[in-house]
């Protein structure tokens, strides 16, 4: 399992995601292959406070669809499919699982977000009511590394310090 260690700012607590080995095995059978578009979906687990720190465990990740549009340089979620997506997590957990934010491929091997990956969770916090105030975002790269990032509602970003890929 890897820990994503996101530090305290500004007085906010720090937040961890962990990242359970399965699902990284898992996301990276999805990597963005010669050709192809981009893909991707939604994060989601359960939380427990810890001293100074929210511990999220990603305990469940949504499977590319036909029912996302792509292209070879970008996607987008269909609404309507990922709430539906979420709703059905939540209930059938007795409301302990929660997203917490999304997943997509890039075409190259060692990604970084881009802007709109950045719009993409500003948007989240802009349109919708989210009950967290923090939203996790993984790039799998086309050789299967793995870049995480992590966005405050206030829009504030946080990378893994000296760490960018693994």
């Amino acid at each position: 399992m890897i820990t994503l260690k996101f530090p305290r700012t500004r007085g906010l607590r720090g937040v961890h995601y962990q990242l359970p080995d399965h699902i990284q095995v898992l996301l990276r059978q999805y990597r963005q292959r010669a050709g192809q578009n981009e893909m991707g979906g939604l994060l989601a687990g359960w939380m427990r406070q810890k001293c100074m720190s929210d511990v999220w465990t990603i305990s469940h990740f949504s499977l590319p669809s036909q029912d996302h549009p792509a292209g070879p340089r970008w996607f987008q979620l269909n609404r309507q499919v990922a709430q539906n997506f979420i709703d059905d997590l939540f209930v059938a957990s007795s409301g302990t699982v929660y997203f917490i934010g999304f997943w997509h491929t890039h075409p190259e091997p060692h990604p970084s977000r881009s802007r709109p990956d950045e719009r993409v969770i500003h948007d989240l916090f802009r349109n919708s009511r989210l009950e967290i105030s923090t939203q996790l975002g993984i790039i799998v790269g086309n050789q299967g590394s793995l870049y995480a990032w992590c966005q405050r509602a206030d829009g504030q970003i946080s990378e893994l310090p000296n760490k960018r890929y693994f």
